[in-house]
């Protein structure tokens, strides 16, 4: 045996050893690649290098090899997992076969394979580390090709790889492989095609062209790597096979490629090789310069413009010479010509900026030659309408083509011969630019003018060029213009319209840019001289013709531009004296147009005049008055405006006079008929004339005294008046005329103000008076003036609007002059702000001011910031806003106080004062005066800061009962809410009372977070001394030490007052001791002032307010003290007679004490952890219920019906404690039973303390309930008052239900809560004798869901009982009418009467008009806790309970009462309107998605743990409604859902009823059949199919089967079930049994017609079907009409039976006979024989 051969290797090839790759491995994690074996493009690896791979990985390969590219990019995906998961060495064990699939991949067309094999040759590299090695060469190629890859993720993947491979040294690294990647490089640019690349049989045209562009880009961009990166002699070791490839023509070719990216990096490889290698080119640039740039201007590709022109300025700046070479076998200027005229082809952002550096290296036969200088600038210019549209673009051209003018100018001047190509450049090329700019015959880009000024300034100052070609462009350009203008002799204008603009703006332009040198200069000189002469030739041809408009404009623009110039020339100034005595005057005789531009030039002149020059200005003035008052009109304002401002803005010597007895007389007329009447001269005129003519000083005055003062008082009285008329004590006028004409002239009025102040702001003084109307015109937008802006399509209206809006705008702006003139001068601020705070007292009190609380607000915090530091100012704004507390209390006495039943919500509010209906008439906003003060202040408190409440700097008294006031607004709107009575804010401004609320909420927790002194003791008792020393009268005008402080002194002041300061200092009170930081001693001060005013008047007030915020941080042992304290007063009491009603003070002290009082608003106490027991011990509360049982004995101790309520309230409360907590023995037992008994029984319901009594009996009586188990001795005689005073309850439940459920108090719904979770526990008897079975349906609608829910289940349990009662009443009709016959022996036919049908209370409360209401409404409710503000959610749920209670009904009854009660429903059509508000309530057919109840069970609902809070209440309740309904009315269901209009409503039905419902309702039915009575279906086999929703019933009659399938669609029952004969054998269907087809197709209608139309089952189906079959086949004739035995309608026998032919029928379908046929003949035979 020889020794074992060395494995072959697959094509006999080698590995390369790997020892120069390992010295290019850096230390640590960098590693190097070896030399690999080559392999072809597109090979497949071999089956011998996976030979030890996992199998995994095999399978991996093998699909990497399918042509699929999903099945490629998974497997590379997974490939990837395996790489970053699996050993590196089961990684290495397919590293051999890695190569050959990556430069396969790599290359691919689908850019998804190739990202993913880089992100797999990435987790490679990372892996492997040193074992790739080996594979190096056989990558190379594809790994850097990968690297230029288009796809930006390919190559940065690819980038990364070779970065972490090679972290150094990659120059080394591409010397190593350099003959590797050339071989690459050669084989894709020479050989390779895009057929050959891919294979065509499987490859798009478009993909094969793709790859092969991709792939040889990649190359050339390798190959300039290489050029670019390694040095001369590693290059030089290769020099053979790069000549090879550049000696090549198809290399060159490349150049003009079709495919543009092969071109793109062709351009790169040839800029690179120009700058590195330039002699690779310059060996062979004849044969370059032939395609580059022979060929480069016939590239349109924009993309690849970058490219092109760095390489080509590149190129040419080294190889000048190639531009001839290129010229010689074709010539390539045309080409450049043509692709400048075409605009760049787009590019002009890259080209335009490269024509200068192209043209400067061009060969100087070339760049001097006139044909060519010609020929460029002219293509050049000829680009502008290519890129016309293109604003970018056209400034390019522009900068670009004047550059190259200037450029070439100085490049001419080098040679002595070319003097004439100078000449032409400036006099053809520069000047046409000038032309353009002077002559526009399309859109002019916008910086030709700046350009072209810039580089005229250029060429001027430039030494090379000299003053010589400045000069030929002055000439040349003088003549233009007065060859345009008709200034030359016998000359004809041309485009003077043009250039009578344009001439002056260029002359200005470029004079302007000359005047930037500091020294003078020749283009100054020359443009001088050559405005000088134009001014002066236009003045001379100054005639009565055509040209003379032209002409004036051309001489106005250029006074305008060069005054100083022209007006200091002598012969022009006399011309122009001349000219305004005697032309002028006679061309406004002629009613010229040219006048006004020739009176603007004359005042213009004027201006200039100096001192010494009076009766040159005099009569110059004269002649320009004269001229202006022979004008007419518009055209007369519009000159005398333009006149005055001219002559106001030139500040004019004083010792000219500008009076003129014609110019008074004309403003005095503009006053009377003028100003804001656009009509006979435009408003912007009449304001400046106005405001020049009010601003001129008294040397100079344009105005006599007397004018000018009308004219002031006139402003004054126009804002004045139209400020009363209608924004204030407004009335909507009848005709809008007056007031658009008002509008106008306001805002004219504004405008002209606003105008003297800017430019007198010293005439303040005169204007301070009309301030306060400035600011209301200001604050007052259109929007808010509910009279003159309505909403409207009315055009006067809208006018109106526009008007309005432009008149508050001009007041805004001119408000803001004012205050920054009057901030400057104390005296004016001062005297400015008493004004207006005045004026803003008296529109808070005007409720016909039209402004809204926006208006009153903003004006009234612009006064302050207009007030600024100043303290005499800002605490006089303050006052006019706050004013004092008594104007608040007399501005609320009509909501003072509150009914006593608000102490059902909350124990504090145990005493009221009568409660006055307000009278106080509300503004236009329904908004009272009290309303409007509290929102003004809280938003002013908000908005500016709580330091407004402090105390002012000089010591003065702050405001801090500001914030109690402010908290009493919010508990007034709190009762006025809860008790349904008339607030402060009108019925519309509902959320402006929101936002108030809101707004006082933020300023009171801020007012806390500013004193953290509270959680000091020395504050406490400070504060309480301070109490105490006022003896509880008010303190306001004491110093207080903060502004919480302030405001407790003044609700301790106050408290007497009534109940609503008593909510305020508990709010206060709560959220001064709500943090944990408080020590347990500061609770002592406030407890020790509570025992001592325990037997005061005040003393419920006191014990209220203070101590339930006081028992979370209250030690155990200070609160027994207290009690013990309070125990003795008691006892003190009981001694006494005469003193037992004022116990009710210590009591209340007693009840706060032992945390008996239970807040039930939405101020919440502190929570409290001690026991009751602790505090109050056995002993000492029997002791207490005795001396209490001995006060109620004594009959004559207790004479006021006040004491009477105050003493039942506190021990009612004491008693409800004790008693749940503490055994008081069978005795004092027996008397709470019996004082609970009395308290009920004697309780005036209708009156409000005795619906406060009622309340706590009934709290008591609820706790006897619950005692009587843990205590059952103690209390033995309550089980024989039980039954009685539950009755009684159950009576006061029922007769307190409220018709109306619109406006309850919710004190009386609150008890109604109560009465009704006691009334719930009455017994089944009694509930049934006392049957308040309409009375309940009456208050199926209360406001309040514990009531609703509790209604509903009473009515639950008394519906039974009277479906029952009518099922037996309705069979017992039947049976009597069964056998009944008529005198003619016919039987006798009867409508079910009334009393079968729905009860109707019921019928009444579903078709009550509900609301419908959206579910994500609900949820935004809840969300923002304004769900108790929605009565619509109380409606609803009466809703959805009555359709419960409905479906109660027929649930219940039998076949032929569920008949009447669904034939009712249908008649009402209730179905419709029921489902469109529960598909409401589920969102269903909205925008939004619907409700999700795949969490939830539809079928079964508990409606007593109906949670309204919860955002899934309603929706689960209208679910089970929704469930009930197609459980019992399915039929209704379906007809609804079929005849709906509302396409997606359907559609989307049908969907939310298939997901949610279908499947259970199918289900069910299944079930029922399932577990239906054998005896009811004897014979039959039922068979049901649970995946196939079907169900089969089948018959066996010998050897024949009657086989009936029921097939329940997905979207039963919105779609009817399909009944047919079962299939095989059984589809023979009814003749196998000797059946006639038509029996049996009658037997399926029937079956089907139960279901569909009866409302019926499944098993309902199925039961019919096997009666008609059993009865068939005992002998029992079927119905002649409907051929079924029993009858679908009435579930019945064929019993009525023709005289004649003998026929049965039933009774349901004869009658449906008649009523049809209109006849009463036997069907069959026709006689009348019935």
């Amino acid at each position: 045996m020889g020794r074992e051969k060395d494995r072959r290797v697959k094509g006999n090839l080698q590995p390369a050893g790997s020892s120069r790759a390992a010295d290019l491995l850096a230390s640590g994690t960098s590693f190097g690649f070896p030399a690999a074996v080559d392999a072809p493009a597109f090979g497949a690896s071999g089956d011998w290098e996976l030979n030890n791979a996992a199998a995994e990985v095999k399978v991996l390969f093998k699909r990497l090899s399918k042509r699929d590219n999903t099945t490629r990019v998974k497997a590379l995906e997974d490939l990837s997992t395996y790489v970053a998961e699996a050993e590196v060495e089961s990684v290495n064990e397919f590293l051999p076969a890695w190569p050959k699939t990556y430069n396969r991949l790599s290359t691919d067309a689908d850019r998804r394979v190739r990202e993913m094999t880089g992100n797999v040759h990435l987790a490679l590299v990372n892996k492997v580390r040193k074992q790739l090695a080996p594979h190096l060469k056989e990558l190379i190629g594809s790994w850097l090709c990968a690297t230029h890859d288009p796809h930006k993720e390919v190559a940065r993947l690819a980038q990364t790889s070779f970065q972490i491979a090679f972290p150094s040294k990659r120059i080394d690294v591409l010397a190593f492989c350099q003959s590797d990647i050339l071989r690459f490089v050669v084989d894709n640019l020479m050989h390779q095609t895009p057929e050959t690349m891919s294979d065509p049989r499987f490859t798009s045209s478009e993909d094969m062209k793709s790859r092969y562009a991709r792939v040889v880009s990649s190359a050339l961009l390798m190959l300039a790597s290489l050029i670019e990166q390694l040095p001369g002699e590693t290059l030089d070791k290769e020099a053979a096979t790069y000549d090879e490839l550049y000696e090549n023509s198809k290399f060159w070719k490349l150049a003009s490629d079709e495919l543009f990216p092969i071109r793109k990096a062709f351009y790169a490889f040839i800029k690179i090789a120009s700058q590195e290698r330039p002699e690779i080119v310059s060996s062979r640039l004849e044969t370059i310069s032939v395609v580059f740039p022979g060929r480069a201007f016939s590239d349109k590709e924009i993309s690849n413009h970058g490219e092109l022109w760095e390489a080509l300025l590149v190129f040419t700046s080294t190889f000048p010479e190639a531009w001839i070479l290129a010229s010689k076998r074709k010539l390539m200027m045309p080409k450049l010509y043509s692709f400048l005229r075409s605009g760049a082809s787009g590019s002009a952002s890259v080209v335009y900026p490269s024509l200068l550096p192209l043209i400067a290296h061009l060969p100087r036969e070339i760049l001097l030659n006139s044909e060519f200088q010609q020929e460029f600038l002219s293509s050049l210019w000829a680009g502008l309408d290519a890129v016309s549209n293109d604003k970018a673009a056209s400034s390019h051209l522009i900068v670009s083509y004047l550059e190259c003018i200037f450029f070439l100018l100085i490049q001419c001047r080098t040679e002595a011969s070319l003097s004439n190509q100078e000449t032409f450049l400036i006099e053809v090329d520069m000047f046409r630019s000038i032309t353009a700019y002077l002559y526009p015959n399309k859109a002019v880009p916008h910086t030709l003018l700046e350009s072209t000024s810039q580089y005229i300034v250029k060429i001027g100052l430039n030494p090379q060029i000299g003053a010589t070609a400045i000069q030929q462009l002055t000439r040349k350009l003088a003549k233009t213009v007065e060859e345009s203008l008709g200034l030359v002799e016998s000359g004809t204008a041309i485009n003077a319209e043009q250039v009578s603009s344009s001439a002056p703006d260029l002359l200005e332009s470029i004079f302007r840019q000359a005047s930037k040198t500091e020294i003078p200069n020749t283009v100054q000189t020359c443009l001088s001289d050559l405005v000088v002469d134009l001014f002066t030739k236009a003045m001379a041809r100054m005639a009565d013709d055509e040209y003379l408009v032209n002409l004036a404009v051309f001489t106005r623009k250029l006074s305008e531009s060069f005054p100083k110039l022209l007006f200091n020339t002598t012969k022009i100034k006399q011309t122009l004296l001349h000219f305004a005595v005697v032309k002028l005057h006679k061309l406004a005789e002629n009613g010229h147009k040219a006048v006004p531009h020739m009176l603007d030039i004359v005042v213009m002149y004027i201006s200039q005049l100096s001192s010494g020059e009076n009766d040159t200005f005099q009569k110059c003035w004269n002649s320009v008055m004269k001229v202006i008052f022979s004008l007419q009109g518009v055209e007369k304002g519009a000159s005398l405006s333009s006149v005055l401002k001219e002559v106001h803005q030139a500040h004019l010597q004083h010792s000219f006079n500008l009076g003129d007895a014609a110019l008074d007389a004309y403003i005095r007329d503009l006053m009377s008929n003028g100003l804001g009447d656009g009509d006979q001269i435009a408003g912007q005129d009449v304001e400046d004339i106005l405001a020049v003519a009010l601003m001129c000083n008294e040397e100079q005055a344009l105005l006599t005294p007397e004018t000018r003062g009308s004219i002031l008082q006139m402003f004054q009285s126009t804002l004045t008046s139209f400020a009363k008329e209608y924004l204030y004590n407004a009335s909507e006028p009848s005709d809008h005329s007056d007031a658009h004409a008002g509008a106008r002239k306001v805002s004219s009025i504004c405008h002209i103000i606003d105008k003297m102040l800017a430019g007198q702001p010293q005439q303040m003084s005169v204007f301070s008076s009309v301030a306060p109307d400035v600011l209301t015109l200001a604050s007052v937008s259109p929007i808010e003036n509910n009279h003159l802006a309505s909403e409207t399509a009315d055009p006067a209206e809208a006018k109106l609007v526009r008007d309005l809006s432009r008149t508050h705008k001009s007041a805004s702006s001119l408000w803001t002059r004012m205050t920054g003139i009057a901030a400057r001068d104390p005296d004016t601020l001062a005297s400015t702000v008493k004004t207006v705070s005045s004026h803003w007292t008296m529109l808070m009190r005007d409720p016909y001011y039209c402004g809204g609380l926006d208006s009153l607000t903003q004006q009234i915090q612009s006064i302050l910031t207009l007030a600024g530091p100043d303290q005499n100012a800002r605490a006089h704004a303050l006052q006019s806003l706050f004013q004092d507390q008594v104007s608040w209390r007399e501005e609320s006495a009509a909501y003072t106080g509150g009914e006593i039943t608000l102490s059902i919500l909350d124990p504090i509010l145990s005493t009221s004062s009568p409660v006055r209906l307000c009278t106080e008439v509300k503004d236009l906003h329904g908004l009272t005066k009290y309303a409007r003060l509290t929102a003004v202040a809280a938003k002013i408190v908000s908005n500016v800061g709580i330091e407004v409440l402090g105390a002012a700097e000089d010591g003065s008294s702050g405001f801090g009962w500001v914030l109690t006031e402010l908290l009493r607004m919010r508990v007034v709107c709190d009762h006025a809410e809860k008790l349904q009575i008339e607030s402060p804010w009108g019925p519309d401004a509902h959320d402006i009372s929101e936002e108030t609320r809101q707004t006082i909420g933020v300023v009171l927790n801020q007012v806390i977070d500013v004193t953290p002194e509270r959680h000091n003791l020395e504050w406490h008792q400070n504060l309480a001394h301070l109490i105490k020393g006022s003896g509880m009268e008010e303190t306001t005008g004491e110093e207080r030490a903060d502004i919480l402080s302030a405001a407790v002194a003044s609700a301790f002041a106050s408290v007497g007052s009534g109940s609503d300061y008593r909510k305020v200092l508990s709010l206060l009170f709560s959220k001064i001791f709500k943090s944990e930081n408080i020590p347990s001693a500061c609770a002592d001060v406030w407890l020790d002032l509570a025992v001592e005013g325990a037997n005061g008047e005040l003393a419920g007030a006191v014990a209220a307010v203070m101590v339930p915020s006081l028992l979370s941080i209250t030690r155990a042992e200070s609160r027994q003290n207290i009690v013990s304290q309070l125990l003795n007063q008691i006892r003190a009491f009981a001694d006494c007679e005469s003193a037992i009603a004022s116990a009710a003070g210590p009591l209340s002290v007693l009840n706060a004490v032992l945390g008996l009082y239970e807040s039930k608003d939405d101020m919440q106490w502190g929570s409290d952890s001690v026991a009751l027991t602790t505090l109050l011990p056995s002993n000492k509360a029997v002791e207490l219920l005795r001396r209490v049982r001995g006060w109620y004995e004594r009959d004559g101790a207790i004479v006021s019906a006040d004491d009477r309520f105050r003493l039942d309230n506190e021990v009612a409360i004491l008693v409800e404690g004790i008693i749940q907590q503490i055994d008081v023995g069978i005795n004092l037992g027996g008397f709470v039973v019996a004082l609970c008994k009395y308290w009920i029984h004697s309780a005036d319901i209708a009156t409000p303390a005795g619906q406060v009594i009622l309340y706590r009996s009934l709290n008591v009586y609820s706790a006897l309930l619950d005692a009587q188990h843990a205590y059952a001795d103690t209390y033995g005689i309550f089980e024989g008052i039980k039954s009685e005073t539950q009755l009684d309850i159950l009576n006061l439940f029922v007769a307190d239900g409220f018709k109306e459920t619109k406006h309850i108090p919710l004190p009386r719904v609150r008890l109604h809560m109560l009465l009704a979770d006691i009334t719930a526990r009455t017994p089944e008897d009694m509930l049934l004798r006392r049957d308040p079975f309409s009375e309940l349906f009456d208050m199926i609608y209360m406001p309040s869901a514990e009531v609703q829910v509790t209604v509903y289940g009473l009515l639950r349990r008394l519906i039974a009982e009277h479906v029952q009662a009518a099922s037996l009443r309705i069979e017992m009709k039947a049976a009597k009418i069964s056998n009944a016959e008529d005198n003619n022996g016919q039987e006798v036919v009867v409508v079910p009467s009334q009393d079968d049908q729905l009860p109707a209370p019921l019928v009444t409360t579903l078709s009550r008009d509900v609301p419908k209401w959206d579910l994500e409404e609900a949820d935004h409710s809840l969300a923002t806790g304004t769900l108790s503000a929605d009565p619509a959610r109380n409606d609803m749920l009466g809703y959805l309970l009555s359709a419960m209670a409905l479906f109660d009904h027929i649930g219940d009854a039998t076949f032929d009462l569920k008949s009447t009660y669904i034939s009712h429903v249908r008649n009402l059509n209730i179905v419709p309107q029921l489902l469109e508000h529960i598909f409401t309530v589920f969102g269903v057919g909205r925008s939004r998605s619907p409700f999700d109840l795949a969490r939830w069970d539809i079928d079964h609902y508990d409606v007593t743990g109906f949670d309204e809070t919860s955002p899934v209440a309603f929706p689960l309740l209208a679910a089970h409604v929704y469930w009930k309904c197609l459980r019992n009315v399915p039929s209704l269901v379906r007809i609804w859902w079929a005849e709906c209009k509302n396409r997606q409503l359907t559609i989307a039905v049908e969907s939310y009823t298939e997901r949610f419902f279908s499947p259970l309702l199918i289900r069910t039915e299944v079930d029922i059949v399932q577990q239906a009575d054998p005896s009811a279906i004897e014979d039959l086999v039922i068979k049901v199919s649970k995946s196939g929703n079907e169900v089969t019933a089948s018959y066996t009659v010998e050897d024949a089967t009657l086989e009936m399938v029921i097939r329940l669609p997905t979207t039963f029952p919105l779609r009817q079930v399909d009944v047919d004969s079962g299939v095989g054998a059984a589809a023979a269907g009814g003749r196998a049994a000797g059946i006639s087809e038509a029996r049996w197709r009658a037997w399926l209608l029937s079956a089907s017609a139960v279901i569909a139309s009866q409302n019926g089952s499944i098993a309902d189906a199925v039961k019919l079907y096997s009666k008609n079959i059993s009865l068939h086949f005992k002998g029992v004739e079927d119905c002649a009409i409907c051929y079924s035995v029993i009858g679908v309608i009435d579930r019945t026998l064929p019993t009525k039976q023709c005289k004649t032919c003998k026929h049965k029928f039933h009774a349901s379908c004869l009658f449906k006979w008649f009523r049809t046929s209109n006849q009463s003949t036997c069907p069959l035979c026709r006689q009348p024989t019935f």
